[in-house]
């Protein structure tokens, strides 16, 4: 059989595509710079044609179409090879939108991507819809095509819109962009303009309000909130109806809990996407008062003595852990560091002056974290997760909160973020009693 698609990458997504293809009876080419030993569960691809590690030089022969992983580097030589051939390349999602025939809404934004399609998956389906939540959240597109879906709702990274050629979607929102991915991306120019193409499509544009003097797109749609005035703001529009006290949005008689800044604005952006369906306030707010949100962000695993102990493994960037910090407001002991990663931590260092009692470091990037912040509070290093829970139980008092939010990403000692979150609940459940 004769091989027409090349995939670049085999994680997750590389999977899906292979997959997909070999369930309309056609088998891949697959290349992936790691060795095979680096992976798993190759057997049951055993029928397509792998190249690990290196290449030989009729790898692209007959080849007509590329699918490339978002983790795939852009300036790999093999790509370079593939853009002067003129092959198109294309990501899995362009693969899955030339087959869905539903609605799409995608969903961008440095940080509350992966809470905001799973609230909409919630909304969704206590309307009625059958609706899923896919993308970078882990769940590929593909592995969703044989459900019969009313709604699909994409969480798209920065690396994903990158390489996507199809951009088109029902509704796009974009929550927020800050410093991140400057190590693949090289400027913040440069990420902002591969956030903003999102919006490359003809179809519904919702942003953040606090973009609005950042970019200049035509037919967009705010939300938000003024705390000077308390005006709430949906597509646009004052909606004087809702309205915010002590951490509570309040509609009519019903009122929904949130924790911070950060997951007020997720929220308001969830109701604007609703608000452009037409699916009531009250509808959405019902369903959103049993919404879990997903683990390893700002997540309560116990409280004892009165000390509560907080996961936010998830922050990858410190504009996350600022928010996390906000959330809390004081008497806070925190853990950061990880693996290194382009940013300035003293853009943390108010903050955490305002707010951290006790700043533990821990990490390959503790040197950069300690250089770069300017701060007046007691700080210790610590050799490990463990370590650094202990360091932390040694100190916490009455009413502190400890919170884990490295402000770094986990591939220093981890395999990501949700194995260092893993490492730091067993610390904490194993020590602080």
């Amino acid at each position: 059989m004769k091989i027409k698609t090349l995939i670049l990458g085999f994680g997750i997504t590389g999977k899906s595509c292979t997959k997909y293809f070999n369930s309309i009876n056609q088998i891949c080419r697959i290349y992936d710079t790691r060795s095979d030993n680096d992976l798993k569960d190759i057997t049951e691809y055993s029928q397509n044609e792998f190249y690990f590690s290196s290449y030989d030089n009729n790898i692209l022969e007959g080849i007509d179409i590329v699918i490339v992983s978002p983790g795939f580097e852009p300036n790999h030589p093999l790509l370079t090879q593939i853009r002067k051939k003129d092959i198109l390349i294309q990501t899995d999602i362009d693969l899955f939108k030339s087959i869905y025939d539903g609605k799409v809404i995608s969903v961008t934004g440095t940080n509350g991507k992966t809470t905001v399609v799973h609230m909409l998956e919630k909304i969704l389906k206590s309307s009625g819809k059958k609706a899923r939540a896919c993308g970078n959240n882990g769940i590929p597109p593909l592995n969703l095509i044989d459900e019969k879906l009313d709604y699909v709702i994409i969480e798209l990274s920065s690396y994903q819109l990158e390489y996507m050629s199809n951009k088109s979607s029902d509704v796009s929102i974009l929550l927020n962009i800050t410093d991140d991915h400057l190590e693949r991306h090289k400027t913040f120019k440069e990420y902002s303009k591969i956030k903003m193409s999102i919006f490359n499509n003809g179809g519904k544009k919702i942003m953040n309000i606090s973009q609005k003097n950042c970019v200049d797109i035509d037919d967009v749609k705010y939300f938000g909130y003024n705390e000077s005035t308390s005006e709430i703001i949906i597509n646009s529009k004052v909606q004087s109806e809702l309205f915010i006290s002590n951490q509570t949005l309040h509609y009519g008689k019903i009122s929904l809990n949130f924790m911070g800044d950060h997951s007020l604005q997720n929220i308001l952006a969830v109701l604007s996407v609703t608000d452009y369906l037409k699916i009531d306030f009250i509808r959405c707010i019902k369903a959103l008062k049993s919404f879990v949100y997903p683990p390893y962000r700002i997540e309560l695993i116990k409280r004892t003595n009165n000390i509560s102990w907080y996961n936010d493994s998830k922050s990858t960037n410190c504009d996350s852990t600022y928010w996390a910090l906000k959330s809390l407001r004081q008497n806070v002991i925190l853990i950061m560091g990880g693996s290194a990663k382009k940013q300035d931590y003293s853009t943390l260092s108010e903050i955490i002056d305002n707010t951290v009692k006790i700043l533990i470091i821990t990490g390959k990037n503790s040197k950069a974290i300690l250089g770069d912040l300017k701060v007046n509070v007691k700080t210790y290093e610590a050799l490990d997760m463990q370590n650094a829970v202990e360091i932390a139980n040694n100190n916490a008092i009455q009413y502190d909160s400890v919170i884990l939010s490295p402000a770094s990403p986990s591939f220093d000692f981890y395999r990501d973020y949700k194995h260092r979150g893993k490492v730091f609940t067993n610390a904490v459940l194993k020590i602080a009693d």
